[in-house]
């Protein structure tokens, strides 16, 4: 299993990164790896096995990456995407510094991205368009604390959050919750083929990733 998460001005709440990090590290029974570009704002990356997990650091600028990235992969020229994680992710951050949040309008496949910019004191977190890579985050009292795996960001919010039995008949109708929700209080899911924006400000703005043909002009 593999999991990406992070905490943005988590003092606010006594939320604290070292709280989440150990968490993973619980769960997953392995040390994790992270970077802090804020002293308010920290970000870690776990990976095992499954779909490929990376993280890097630019000028200010960190990212963390759950995906399966398809080929063709925008100014990508060496190999495949998926052999080094570390490296995809790096590159990742160059498309960010040259489009902004446009910076996943031309990658296809699986993927949950996260990136915690302290030049522009921001966070952006983004999932694909199939959903099959997401993430989860809550907002409580101007602190963003955020996991691609529920269960670690409910442990780690346990004090924070309760149960949310507003969508039980939902469920119980139609097998499933209302898009971005969850059973817990507070927490949702990054809408699919999006880039969630939050500021330190704790302002929130959402942005699409454009539907692009990674086909076009390339057959005869």
């Amino acid at each position: 299993m593999n999991a990406i998460f992070g905490v943005a001005c988590g003092e606010r709440v006594n939320v604290s990164f070292d709280s989440l990090w150990s968490t993973a590290a619980d769960v997953y029974t392995q040390e994790p790896r992270g970077f802090s570009p804020g002293s308010d704002m920290s970000l870690g990356c776990i990976a095992d096995s499954g779909a490929v997990a990376g993280i890097a650091e630019k000028n200010g600028v960190s990212i963390a990456v759950l995906s399966a990235f398809e080929k063709p992969f925008p100014g990508w020229t060496d190999g495949s995407p998926l052999d080094e994680p570390d490296k995809t992710a790096l590159h990742l951050i160059s498309l960010y510094e040259e489009r902004g949040t446009k910076f996943l309008d031309e990658v296809h496949g699986q993927f949950a991205v996260a990136i915690f910019d302290n030049n522009r004191r921001r966070v952006l977190l983004a999932a694909d368009r199939l959903e099959m890579r997401t993430l989860y985050y809550s907002i409580i009292d101007g602190a963003l604390v955020f996991s691609s795996n529920q269960y670690l960001l409910a442990r780690s919010l346990r004090e924070h959050l309760g149960y949310d039995r507003s969508h039980e008949d939902f469920f119980l109708v139609y097998g499933i919750l209302p898009p971005q929700h969850t059973f817990f209080k507070g927490v949702h899911s990054v809408k699919p083929a999006s880039v969630l924006e939050w500021s330190v400000d704790d302002e929130l703005k959402l942005h699409e990733i454009a539907d692009t043909d990674p086909w076009e002009n390339t057959l005869a």
